[in-house]
């Protein structure tokens, strides 16, 4: 029985549609997962793994000597797609300083996938930043947009003539890039680098937040403009990660979000993020039953119902988020409409619902799969 056949029986008399030719099916790499560490061209994520005792990437999977393999075995699985990332810290290890011999690395890596029969999806921006960028206030430094525009012209100017169609996402996830300047109030850190100094309060929290999403928004137009500059025909866009929640529930959360009209507002709107805690609802004896269900509930969803918890982004690409977070100039500036999915849930049960949040915070042991919010 063929695969086609076999999900046509599991969802009963519908049968599955029929992909069109131009489908891109792909695999995919991010530069500090699969290149290894340098100490001489370090980026924010080997400071924060060395900071944290975590597990240092160390050689990773070598993916700079073996990249031949891993394209051949993408190419035997059918992929039409191969997409890599950058590694900011590595072409530019130094500010303004570009490095010869890992843009030449990356082009021989272009060269392969597109002799592969693939076309190449790049990412400039995946989770990691050079130090020395760090040092100049990062990602919500005032530098910010004009350093990463610095660091994507040079690579437009050196890769971009050696990409066929050019499909190009700036930040991967920008949604999870919040999770380093703000945290729940009954976390110790943050889930992702850099983390705000010791002692910042909630106020720097939201402000940071603030900073952040409307640094992103102008750094990813800058961009886009870029590189269209060079390549027309060029498909740039980005990919935040989305909660699979109810239709119904979505649409409050992100309609919450879009009454968030100036600084004022997003202070009280990520509060209930922030400030709000956790609390189990069965341990303390003579609690109501009923009171501690409600509890929950008010919990849980003034955890969801944040800018935070909102698509964010494609609410500003749509026009719909204030324009302190999102400038005009920076509406409708993507080529394309990506998204990642992991996890969601069907319907409001509250056990679910809290371990969708745990998911989205960077706990996956006990994340709920359910398909039916992609399809």
């Amino acid at each position: 029985m063929s695969l086609h056949n076999a999900f046509a029986m599991l969802r009963g008399t519908r049968s599955l549609p029929t992909l069109p030719e131009a489908f891109l099916f792909g695999a995919a790499t991010a530069d500090h997962q699969c290149e290894a560490y340098d100490p001489a061209r370090q980026d924010i994520r080997d400071v924060w793994e060395r900071e944290h005792q975590l597990v240092m990437r160390g050689k990773a999977t070598d993916f700079e000597h073996r990249f031949q393999e891993d394209i051949e075995l993408a190419r035997q699985l059918g992929c039409t797609a191969f997409r890599f990332s950058i590694a900011w810290s590595r072409v530019e290890p130094s500010p303004g300083q570009f490095d010869d011999a890992a843009f030449d690395y990356y082009r021989r890596l272009l060269a392969a996938i597109q002799s592969a029969s693939m076309e190449p999806v790049i990412t400039l921006h995946h989770f990691t930043w050079p130090v020395h960028v760090q040092q100049r206030g990062g990602m919500i430094g005032p530098e910010f947009p004009a350093l990463f525009a610095r660091y994507v012209t040079e690579v437009v100017n050196r890769l971009g003539q050696d990409v066929r169609r050019g499909v190009w996402i700036t930040f991967n996830e920008p949604s999870q890039l919040i999770y380093g300047y703000i945290k729940p109030g009954w976390e110790q850190n943050y889930f992702v680098p850099p983390g705000l100094p010791a002692g910042s309060t909630f106020d720097d929290q939201v402000a940071a937040l603030g900073q952040l999403i409307r640094n992103l928004f102008i750094a990813h137009t800058q961009a886009r403009q870029i590189i269209k500059a060079s390549k027309p025909s060029a498909l740039v866009g980005a990919n935040p990660l989305l909660l699979g929640l109810p239709v119904w529930l979505q649409r409050l959360i992100n309609w919450n979000a879009t009454r968030v009209k100036g600084e004022a507002g997003l202070n009280k709107n990520v509060r209930r993020f922030v400030a709000r805690q956790l609390h189990t609802t069965a341990t303390a004896q003579g609690v109501n039953p009923l009171r501690a269900w409600w509890n929950s509930v008010v919990q849980q969803y003034s955890i969801l119902s944040t800018v935070a918890a909102s698509n964010w982004w494609h609410l500003g690409m749509a026009g719909r988020l204030a324009e302190f977070l999102c400038p005009k100039e920076c509406v409708g500036q993507q080529d394309f409409v990506g998204l990642d999915y992991y996890w969601g849930i069907s319907r409001l049960r509250l056990d679910r619902v809290g371990r969708l949040i745990q998911a989205g915070l960077g706990r996956f042991e006990s994340a709920p799969v359910w398909p039916g919010a992609l399809y």
